[in-house]
């Protein structure tokens, strides 16, 4: 997969899961697993076989944690320590496939300065 991919995939991921918290009511945690029920292909391959058990319970028990305290961060609705999954899993997806995504920010950014549009009406 290209890095255009993985990433466009991510993003479809994280609008799915907030998708699946918001309207049918579950929580992040159970929204990562739905979406990991879903992964085919080198997603499947990459779950199944090169990620340890311990890698995946971490990832999908991931907590928020305050930087300041090191405590972990409480929801004040539920009164639960929040979950981090979705982002966590994002996280170590793109840092499998693309690596550092400092490089592929930097690169773009590189690329967007040096369009260059007359006019906005040429911007498209």
């Amino acid at each position: 997969m290209s890095e255009i991919e993985i990433i466009q995939i991510t993003k479809e991921m994280v609008i799915v899961g907030n998708i699946y918290k918001q309207r049918v009511g579950v929580t992040e945690q159970e929204a990562a697993e739905n979406i990991i029920l879903g992964f085919t292909g080198e997603l499947r391959t990459w779950w199944d076989k090169l990620l340890s058990n311990e890698i995946k319970t971490n990832i999908l028990t991931a907590r928020r944690i305050d930087n300041t305290t090191g405590e972990p961060v409480i929801d004040p609705t539920t009164g639960q320590t929040q979950s981090f999954t979705l982002a966590y899993l994002v996280y170590n997806l793109i840092s499998h496939f693309i690596g550092d995504l400092d490089l592929y920010t930097e690169r773009n950014s590189e690329i967007l300065q040096n369009l260059k549009c007359r006019k906005l009406e040429n911007f498209r």
